[in-house]
């Protein structure tokens, strides 16, 4: 019985050693808070300036989750700043261009397929009967393109400063979404 009090006496004693340091250190880090608060905010949120906040998250919240999704949406932000209104619908002209141009095959081994464009817009009918298809179109004021497709649905996408077109919800390349919903969809392959 006494080296059952002693063992008991030893794990209780090292669990409240450790209840004591966790909550030492949350203290430390809410002590700390109003500093960081008061701090000149960074022009865009990366996540080593947000890294001391990682710290002040409640367990199991997921907080690396969350940073990343607060770098995403700066990244968005700049990517939005970086292109002029006036160069925006020359490279949708460019995305268009492109698009015509490799989806040439499709077209020839999907004859049911009609292929119409717009001045910043691209429509590919697949099914004449129900008008069912793929739509591309901008949004000049937004500097955005918004495509529609049968079989991922809606999706919105900005020009990143590499020249892709990425999505505002997760980063996903559209030009990637597009040959995988053709190629479940149409006979042939797209050559973009």
């Amino acid at each position: 019985s006494g080296l059952r009090l002693g063992l008991g006496l030893a794990l209780g004693l090292g669990f409240r050693v450790r209840v004591r340091a966790r909550l030492r250190v949350r203290v430390t880090m809410l002590r700390r808070l109003p500093r960081l608060l008061r701090r000149p905010r960074p022009l865009m949120a990366t996540p080593q300036a947000l890294a001391p906040l990682a710290a002040l998250r409640p367990a199991g919240m997921g907080g690396a989750t969350a940073l990343r999704g607060l770098a995403a949406v700066s990244r968005r932000a700049a990517r939005r700043d970086a292109g002029g209104a006036s160069t925006f619908p020359g490279e949708v002209t460019k995305l268009l261009d492109k698009l015509e141009t490799g989806l040439k095959d499709v077209l020839e081994a999907n004859p049911e397929f009609i292929l119409a464009r717009g001045e910043l817009s691209l429509d590919v009918t697949t099914d004449v009967a129900t008008q069912a298809g793929y739509q591309l179109v901008a949004d000049v004021e937004a500097k955005q393109v918004t495509f529609m497709s049968p079989i991922s649905g809606g999706h919105t996408y900005e020009l990143s400063g590499d020249g892709r077109w990425l999505s505002t919800a997760d980063d996903h390349d559209l030009i990637g979404l597009i040959t995988r919903d053709l190629l479940r969809h149409a006979r042939g392959v797209a050559s973009f």
